[in-house]
C-alpha cells in the first residue's frame, strides 16, 4: 500500500465518527449562514506577483514530521497576507499533518485573502464543512477519486460558490480533471506514492493544460531559482507551503519568493491574427481602438468577430475599449456587444461621466506638467488598478501618436497611483520605462506595428519579455 492508501483509509473511518459527533443537516444550516466565498481564481489571476503565491498553513507533514515547535497558524497566516501572498492553503488533517479546523476558522475571523482547505475530501460532508468554515476553495485529488466522485465533489463546491483546486500528477489524471471544464487545475510535483518530488512533473504537464485555466504548481518550490523556472513554464500560481514554514524569518522568504508581475495592455488590435498573435506574446490587456479618426480604428461589428474568434482567451486576458469623446450610449452598446472588461476614455469627458457609465472605466490622461498631472489624477483616479493611463502630451491629440511621455512626470504619479504607461513605448525602451517609472502595467500600440494598424509578432514578443525582465 502507499502512503495515499493509509491516509485515505483512515480518513473514511475518521469521517464516520465526525458525521456522529454532527449531523449533516447541521453543517449544511451552517454553510448556508456563513458569508459568501471571496473569488479565488481572481485573486490568483490578479494577484501583483506571477506566479502568485498560495501560501500554506501546515505544522507537520508525514515524509518530514513536525515541521515547527512554535506553531502559531494566526501569526503565520498574517505574515503571508502582510508580505504579498494571493491566498492561503489551510491544512485541516488532524491524524497526518496536525492540522485543523479551527485554524482555519480562526484564520478567516482574521485574514482577508481567500482561504483554500487542503485535505483529503471524498465526501459531500467535508465540502459543506469547508464551506461552514468560511473556505472559499477546496482540494479534490484526482488520484483519491473516481470520476462520478470527481464530479459530484465539483458540482457541489460549485453550487456553494467555492472553487476546487482539481490536483493532477500525470497525463492520464489531467485528462480525467479536464472533463470537468474546471478553472482551476493544480500539478502537484510530489508523487504521493513515493512522496519524491520533481518540479519536471509540472513543466510536463504544462502544454495541456488549456489557457483559460489557472495552473498552480504544488510542492518542490523552495528557492528564487525554482521560481524563476515557473515563470518559464507559464504557471500562473505557485502553492507553497514548507519552506516558508521553515523559515527563520518568513516574511523574508515570501517576498524572496514572490515577483512583482509587470501587467502588459497591447493596444490597437485590428485582426484576427494579431489578437491571436498579442495572446501569444504573453499580453493581459488586448486594446480596440473605437475612434473613428485613429489608424486603428476598429468597426464595433470586426472587433466582435474578432473577441468571438478569440473565446477561448478571454479568461486570461482583459478586453479593453478605446473611446474619445463618444456618447454614454454609443459606449454602453459597443462594451456590451464586444465584451469589453474595461472602457478606456481618451478625450475630454469630465469625472462624472466616467461615474455615470456602467461599464468599470479607465481614464487617459495626457499631462503637460507635474501640476497638471496631479490635478488630473485628483480628478479621475479610481479605487482600482489601474487608476490611471498616462499617455504622451501632444495638443490637439487624443493618443496614439508615438511620442514618448514625459517619464520623470509619471514616476512621480506612479508613487501616489497604479498606472498604466503609455506614449512612445517599444522593445528598445520599454525596460528603461518599467525601471524608472515603475508601472502597474504598460500600453503599447505604434511600438509593436510593421504598419499603423497591423501587428508584428516578433515585436509584440520582445516587448514582453523586455518589460518582464
Amino acid at each position: 500500500m502507499t502512503i495515499l492508501d493509509d491516509i485515505f483509509a483512515y480518513k473514511r473511518t475518521e469521517l464516520v465518527k465526525r458525521k456522529q459527533a454532527r449531523p449533516l443537516t447541521d453543517v449544511q444550516a451552517e454553510a448556508a449562514r456563513a458569508a459568501p466565498p471571496r473569488d479565488f481564481v481572481a485573486a490568483l489571476r490578479e494577484s501583483s506577483s506571477r506566479p502568485a503565491l498560495i501560501a500554506e498553513v501546515k505544522r507537520a507533514s508525514p515524509s518530514r514530521g513536525l515541521l515547527v515547535e512554535d506553531f502559531d497558524p494566526l501569526r503565520l497566516a498574517r505574515t503571508y497576507q502582510k508580505n504579498g501572498a494571493a491566498a492561503i492553503s489551510v491544512l485541516t488533517d488532524e491524524h497526518f499533518f496536525q492540522g485543523h479546523l479551527d485554524d482555519l476558522r480562526a484564520i478567516r475571523e482574521e485574514v482577508d485573502l481567500p482561504l483554500l482547505r487542503k485535505d483529503f475530501v471524498f465526501d459531500p460532508y467535508q465540502v459543506y464543512e469547508a464551506r461552514a468554515a468560511g473556505v472559499d476553495a477546496v482540494l479534490l485529488i484526482v488520484a483519491m477519486l473516481s470520476d462520478e466522485e470527481l464530479h459530484t465533489l465539483h458540482r457541489l463546491a460549485r453550487e456553494l460558490g467555492m472553487m476546487a483546486l482539481i490536483e493532477v500528477h500525470d497525463e492520464a489524471e489531467l485528462r480525467r480533471a479536464l472533463a470537468l471544464r474546471p478553472r482551476l487545475i493544480g500539478v502537484n510535483n510530489r508523487d504521493l506514492g513515493t512522496f519524491a518530488v520533481d518540479l519536471a512533473t509540472t513543466e510536463r504537464l504544462r502544454p495541456f493544460v488549456p489557457p483559460d485555466v489557472t495552473l498552480v504548481a504544488e510542492s518542490g518550490i523552495h528557492t528564487a531559482a525554482d521560481v524563476d523556472r515557473l515563470v518559464r513554464i507559464g504557471a500562473d500560481a505557485m502553492l507553497v507551503g514548507e519552506s516558508l514554514v521553515v523559515a527563520e524569518d518568513t516574511g523574508a522568504k515570501v517576498r524572496q519568493l514572490v515577483r512583482p508581475y509587470m501587467r502588459i495592455k497591447l493596444c490597437g488590435i485590428t485582426t484576427r491574427q494579431d489578437g491571436l498573435a498579442a495572446v501569444d506574446a504573453g499580453a493581459d490587456m488586448l486594446g480596440f481602438n473605437f475612434y473613428p479618426r485613429s489608424k486603428r480604428y476598429i468597426p464595433p461589428e470586426k472587433c466582435v468577430r474578432i473577441v468571438s474568434a478569440l473565446a477561448q482567451y478571454t479568461a486570461r486576458v482583459q478586453l479593453v475599449g478605446v473611446f474619445v469623446n463618444a456618447t454614454r450610449a454609443e459606449i454602453e452598446a459597443i462594451a456590451d456587444d464586444c465584451h469589453l472588461d474595461l472602457v478606456q476614455l481618451s478625450g475630454d469627458e469630465p469625472p462624472e461621466f466616467l461615474q455615470a457609465l456602467g461599464p468599470p472605466t479607465l481614464k487617459g490622461i495626457r499631462p503637460a506638467s507635474l501640476e497638471e498631472a496631479q490635478a488630473d489624477a485628483a480628478r479621475f483616479a479610481r479605487p482600482a488598478s489601474p487608476a490611471l493611463l498616462v499617455d504622451a502630451y501632444r495638443p490637439g491629440e487624443y493618443g496614439g501618436t508615438g511620442h514618448t511621455s514625459d517619464w520623470a512626470l509619471a514616476q512621480k504619479l506612479a508613487e501616489q497611483y497604479p498606472i498604466l504607461l503609455a506614449g512612445g513605448l517599444n522593445p528598445d525602451n520599454v525596460a528603461a520605462a518599467v525601471a524608472q517609472v515603475h508601472p502597474w502595467g504598460v500600453d503599447v500600440a505604434s511600438g509593436v506595428e510593421s504598419s499603423p494598424g497591423r501587428k508584428d509578432a516578433a515585436k509584440m514578443k520582445a516587448f514582453v519579455q523586455a518589460a518582464r525582465t
